[in-house]
């Protein structure tokens, strides 16, 4: 009985059909959208995190640099001081 329902409003209104196709269209739409757009925040987070341990690594490496820099100024400076 639902089924007959549904057809006769069919029969009295054609464009409902239409608009029942671009609805169907448009959720499609959204879901392979909500889907690209999980797949890109995921992607931007991985890439996120990466950069985040670069950076940490980088600071390491600085914080090496500055203290082997720090020991070749001191070694300058007792030369000097030792050569008068």
């Amino acid at each position: 009985m639902e089924f007959d329902i549904f057809l006769t409003l069919l029969e009295q209104s054609p464009g409902l059909v239409g608009a029942i196709v671009i609805v169907l269209a448009f959720i499609k739409y959204i879901q392979k959208r909500d889907g690209l757009m999980q797949t890109l925040t995921d992607s931007c987070n991985q890439v996120q995190k990466e950069s985040n341990q670069v950076m940490r690594e980088t600071k390491e490496q600085l914080g090496r640099n500055a203290e082997v820099l720090s020991e070749v100024f001191h070694t300058i400076k007792y030369m000097n001081e030792q050569n008068g």
